[in-house]
């Protein structure tokens, strides 16, 4: 068994003491591609903003994967990252914010359609102003947001008027 796990740590460091700079050169520049094509994809489809979420992972991994280079071959690396993140962050942000405004437009129409049959429950207009408080609320466009919120308001002074009857 000893003798295994030694064999074993010899691979491993055999493994890791023969990493080729060549190599890594080429993988940080397969990922940097990778982040190009991801950034094209993303600027020409504005409709759907989701695809900056991927951006988002693929310079995680570009910054994961820089360290392995020596300090002179990851300057154009890193500018590039200074160029794309704020778009990628905008980006981030206007998709979760759609998301969240998915979510609240589901849960107004499916809570409209209970109000077709009975009141609401308090709860349901609890969650909903969860959802207005979560972070990414602030990642919906403001005119999404005025429609969401008149919505809501809406759909409160309804129930209001149903439950006085």
């Amino acid at each position: 068994m000893k003798i295994r796990l030694f064999y074993f740590l010899l691979l491993v460091i055999g493994i890791t003491a023969s990493a080729d700079p060549a190599d890594d050169a080429r993988y940080v520049a397969r990922v940097m591609t990778k982040v190009d094509q991801g950034i094209e994809k993303a600027r020409a489809n504005r409709e759907r903003p989701d695809w900056y979420v991927q951006c988002e992972i693929d310079l995680r991994e570009l910054n994961e994967a820089l360290p392995r280079l020596p300090d002179a071959a990851r300057a154009p690396y890193l500018a590039k990252i200074k160029v794309y993140q704020p778009e990628v962050d905008a980006g981030v942000k206007l998709s979760r914010g759609m998301n969240l405004a998915r979510r609240i437009r589901s849960t107004l129409d499916s809570a409209r359609a209970d109000l077709a049959r009975t009141t609401i429950d308090d709860s349901i207009f609890e969650s909903i102003d969860r959802y207005f408080a979560e972070p990414d609320a602030k990642g919906i466009p403001a005119d999404h947001l005025k429609a969401l919120q008149a919505d809501y308001a809406d759909l409160k002074k309804e129930n209001a008027k149903k439950k006085q009857k």
